[in-house]
């Protein structure tokens, strides 16, 4: 007798075991997207992706997309097909949680707006309504002047222009695609503490400008001594700003004119 009752026991158990939860009722003539969320591994720079997917035809579907905006960008900068066979950062096959993982290539410290947007189309091509999902980089850090390469005097020509070139090394902790402008001004020499308008520095290898290597973080730039300059010494100074519209501290620097 004892054992028969055991046995009811254990078969009530089991019946009562976790179970997902389903609606054969629920019809989903079109692919319905939830749960979708991008997330961002910073120490591996991954992206995950994932969204559950319901259809009628969910073994049929022909796609399950997203498009990737990266921060400070208006343009889709990837588009990537996510997978319910648990490979390539899908954790469980066939459980209709399509996913992918994926090297972001983003700045060690990104800032903005990470978005995706997701859609499906199924075996009937019906196309699901696009859902998304975002993480916001808050964490700004103020560009950084490294480096000055620019002559301490020049001598002015007694005729015909003599042009001047200037490299400035700039760093910036969430990345370079995050500096905006580089440049400087010149101090009034008869009004000290009055400037110049800035003359803009650039860092996209322009012969124009000798610059050497376009995105390296050296932003060139110059300008040129007449004859009819003054003889004096310069002060110059120079200042990055970053999509945060923070500046630098400026750096002081100067030039002889002889």
């Amino acid at each position: 007798m004892n054992r028969i009752i055991l046995i009811i026991i254990l078969i009530t158990l089991i019946s009562c075991g976790p179970e997902k939860p389903v609606n054969e009722n629920e019809i989903y003539d079109i692919p319905e997207l939830s749960e979708s969320e991008i997330l961002y591994n910073q120490n591996s720079k991954e992206i995950h992706l994932q969204t559950l997917v319901n259809d009628n035809q969910i073994d049929l579907m022909k796609y399950v997309s997203a498009n990737i905006y990266y921060p400070k960008s208006d343009t889709v900068s990837l588009s990537v097909m996510l997978n319910d066979s648990g490979i390539n950062g899908d954790q469980i096959p066939n459980d209709q949680y399509f996913g992918i993982t994926f090297n972001a290539n983003l700045p060690d410290m990104p800032l903005g707006v990470l978005k995706a947007v997701f859609s499906s189309k199924d075996g009937d091509d019906n196309i699901s309504k696009i859902v998304s999902d975002s993480i916001i980089f808050d964490i700004n850090f103020a560009p950084v002047i490294e480096n000055i390469d620019a002559p301490d005097s020049i001598a002015r020509p007694s005729s015909g222009d003599k042009h001047v070139y200037i490299h400035v090394t700039v760093s910036d902790t969430n990345g370079l695609d995050d500096i905006k402008l580089v440049y400087f001004q010149v101090e009034d020499n008869d009004n000290p503490g009055n400037w110049s308008d800035g003359f803009r520095l650039y860092d996209d290898g322009n012969e124009e400008y000798k610059d050497n290597v376009s995105g390296d973080g050296i932003f060139s730039g110059g300008f040129s001594i007449l004859p009819n300059n003054k003889l004096a010494t310069n002060i110059f100074r120079y200042i990055a700003i970053d999509y945060s519209d923070e500046q630098s501290d400026a750096v002081l620097d100067s030039i002889v004119i002889y």
